[in-house]
């Protein structure tokens, strides 16, 4: 059993802050994260395997992660990175179940930050299953890691702002955009925009996105959704409509384009997996990407000595996510006596008042492209809802209507949610449609419940 005074999960923008913050006062972490390298998602690195010719041409995000990863290389000598380390299980008493080289093995640690990120919010529709279709995350690590352009039309549906940094990665590598269709409409940005004003950077950064849109002739199409994928192989073509206040499609008001991918963008879900094994207490926010642990102003949960930071707390952006790692940081040194109150309450009012200021940006951000719940009624009847059991939306509310009204009892009646994914790609959609079924609300039909392991391992770790 290897022991640590820190451990963190999760090698993102919030898991490095608070690594780097720990470090300054003294702290020893084992840093760890399933990818080969640190960055998370929004830093996503190229392969290390690649020679980088140019850097300018991959971005301010590139740099921006970068600086970061830059800023943890001073510290390696309390920081110790643990890549290729998956944190599948918890057992009490600060004991993390990780899997490593193939191996599992227990690491206790004295404080832990839960930094896991999230994913990509899955959207049902007839065709989502086709060879073609992606999630904006599924296209970002293509494109950053592999430099891999996985199609050349793109048809690209969603909403939120992620949208137009993929579409700007996507120009990058030459890519044909046909269209780019964002659910929200025009009067609604507006109305938020008093509120978003509080970021000018972020908000030009949006402005710049779309001039360029402009610039490459990309037709940008509000107040629309996709609804259907097809073609016999593959995606083919991709067919959108007008959608009301609620977000259902208008008849008559379907566009046809002809493409070969297809990049969905509508959310993303915080992911809990292990801050619900740990046992943390959690709460609903449809604005912050639906449950998340509840924690304090020192970014600790309800189990004392695990904090959490970062878009798996609430998606608020990676802004936001530093901020946070660096208080989990902090007050996970106070904790361990390697700073006083005084110190630490020092060290992070500076720290809160950029969180407030980011926090309101980040709020009316994420209510503004909040999906209405009249896009989860894209699927049809025989649309795969599960991928990896293969079930039906049929089959799911047959279960609903012989008296299942949760996850876990859909789950225990249909195998949804039992595959490899371990609901990841079905359960945000189980949910909303229980809740158009039934009339109930997010706090009774909730997650599944969380079980070790939170990922699939290989049998073989667990052989000497």
């Amino acid at each position: 059993m290897k022991t640590t005074q820190l451990a963190i999960v999760g090698g993102g923008p919030a898991g490095l802050s608070a690594a780097i913050e720990a470090a300054k006062l003294g702290v020893s972490s084992i840093l760890l994260d399933e990818n080969a390298q640190l960055g998370g998602q929004i830093y996503r690195q190229p392969s290390a395997e690649f020679r980088i010719v140019n850097e300018q041409r991959l971005g301010k995000q590139h740099e921006d992660g970068k600086d970061l990863l830059e800023e943890v290389a001073k510290f390696r000598s309390q920081i110790d990175i643990w890549n290729g380390s998956l944190a599948w299980g918890y057992f009490g008493e600060k004991e993390l179940a990780i899997l490593r080289n193939g191996k599992a093995e227990i690491l206790k640690a004295d404080q832990i930050v839960v930094a896991s990120g999230t994913y990509d919010r899955p959207l049902p529709f007839p065709g989502w299953t086709l060879p073609g279709v992606f999630t904006a995350g599924c296209v970002q690590v293509m494109i950053k890691s592999q430099r891999v352009l996985p199609g050349t039309r793109f048809l690209l549906a969603g909403s939120g702002p992620l949208q137009l940094a993929v579409a700007d990665q996507l120009l990058k590598a030459g890519a044909k955009i046909v269209a780019m269709v964002e659910a929200t409409s025009t009067v609604r940005m507006l109305r938020y925009l008093p509120n978003l004003s509080r970021q000018p950077s972020l908000v030009l950064d949006g402005f710049k996105y779309l001039a360029k849109l402009k610039l490459h002739g990309v037709p940008y199409i509000q107040s629309h959704v996709i609804i259907k994928a097809s073609g016999s192989e593959e995606v083919e073509q991709g067919i959108i409509a007008a959608i009301d206040k609620d977000w259902k499609p208008i008849p008559g008001t379907e566009q046809t384009f002809d493409i070969d991918a297809v990049c969905l963008g509508y959310g993303l879900v915080p992911n809990t997996d292990l801050t619900r094994l740990c046992g943390c207490a959690h709460r609903y926010s449809e604005p912050l990407g639906g449950w998340i642990p509840e924690y304090d102003e020192r970014m600790e949960t309800s189990v004392p000595r695990i904090f959490v930071a970062g878009d798996g707390c609430g998606v608020m952006g990676v802004n936001s996510a530093i901020q946070q790692g660096r208080l989990a940081g902090i007050y996970a040194a106070r904790n361990l006596g390697l700073a006083d109150d005084a110190t630490a309450e020092r060290l992070a009012e500076p720290v809160r008042r950029k969180l407030r200021s980011l926090r309101k940006f980040a709020t009316a951000l994420s209510e503004l492209y909040s999906l209405r719940h009249g896009i989860y009624g894209l699927a049809a009847e025989d649309t795969v809802i599960c991928r990896c059991e293969e079930i039906s939306l049929n089959t799911i509310r047959n279960a609903i209507q012989s008296g299942a009204d949760n996850t876990d009892d859909i789950k225990r009646r249909t195998r949804a949610g039992m595959g490899y994914c371990q609901g990841r790609m079905c359960v945000p959609s189980i949910m909303a449609i229980a809740q158009r079924e039934t009339g109930s609300s997010p706090e009774h039909t909730w997650y599944m419940k969380a079980r070790s392991p939170v990922k699939p391992i290989p049998i073989s770790a667990f052989l000497e």
